[in-house]
């Protein structure tokens, strides 16, 4: 990995770009059984380890932001994988949904993130969300363990008046729908 970032007054652009190794593991290459109340996942013993250059981009609040400020963060990603262990379904079979993993010779998974957290005294709000994105290159089809689209709302609130250093928090998550 190899990251660059510097700090131009409250404001730090940054890049880092990496490169990964991934072994598949036991489950990946021998599991054989039930999962999530009723589909059956097999292990795919023929698998190969995959490898992936990551890139990614952004701004992100530097060390002399406002102490209001606590975080605040704006980034896009790409990660190119070859041979992406993933797992794509397989059929039913007595009207049992059927899965295996499998190698994806060309993926790209891509999105954006961004997170805020603001602080008034001991109070805090945070907002954050996500926009994953990702894809066999070589079919156009899209990856189906890529997660929805998330977004989070959180406050946390002193209570110091009534347990001393306690906080009281809340938090709002949505999640879209996973459409493959």
């Amino acid at each position: 990995a190899l990251g660059l970032a510097r700090a131009i007054g409250p404001a730090e652009p940054y890049g880092n770009v990496s490169t990964g190794f991934r072994a598949p593991n036991l489950d990946e290459r021998y599991f054989n059984h039930t999962v999530h109340g009723g589909l059956r996942l097999f292990g795919n013993p023929d698998l190969v380890s995959e490898t992936a250059n990551s890139y990614e981009v952004g701004p992100r609040t530097s060390s002399s932001a406002p102490d209001w400020v606590r975080t605040a963060r704006f980034s896009a990603y790409r990660t190119d994988a070859d041979n992406l262990i993933t797992f794509q379904y397989i059929g039913q079979l007595y009207g049992v949904p059927r899965f295996q993993y499998v190698n994806v010779r060309n993926a790209r998974i891509q999105g954006l993130e961004a997170e805020l957290r603001l602080r008034w005294n001991r109070a805090e709000l945070g907002v954050s969300g996500t926009l994953p994105r990702g894809w066999d290159r070589d079919s156009g089809q899209p990856l189906q363990d890529i997660g929805p689209t998330p977004a989070m709302i959180e406050a946390v609130i002193p209570i110091s008046a009534v347990l001393p250093n306690g906080t009281i928090g809340a938090r709002l998550r949505w999640a879209d729908a996973v459409t493959v």
